[in-house]
């Protein structure tokens, strides 16, 4: 039976492959930001490939890479435009990886 716990991570799965790698984390959208923001011609592309994705037309990403801060929150390192397409949809939460402490 479906948890609470799981409508995040099943929101992600149509654009993200790996979700139940052991390294990888699911954590709130709030508790993430990026380095910067991408050009809107880049969110454009990332959203594009995302919805191909979802639709089968093209390979699921792997989760962010980031770096976890000393405050709690998490650094995207990679995937800057697929993280603000992510806000832009309302999503919850993201997948990343810790590949920096």
């Amino acid at each position: 039976m479906p948890t609470a716990r799981s409508a995040p991570k099943r929101a992600l799965e149509p654009y993200f492959r790996g979700l139940d790698d052991p390294a990888t984390r699911i954590v709130p959208i709030g508790r993430t930001r990026r380095l910067h923001d991408d050009a809107p011609e880049q969110v454009e592309r990332a959203w594009e490939l995302m919805s191909a994705a979802a639709a089968g037309r093209h390979p699921k990403r792997a989760p962010f890479d980031a770096r976890a801060e000393a405050d709690g929150t998490y650094t995207i390192l990679d995937g800057k435009s697929t993280h603000a397409n992510l806000e832009r949809l309302g999503l919850e939460a993201v997948p990343l990886v810790v590949v920096q402490e």
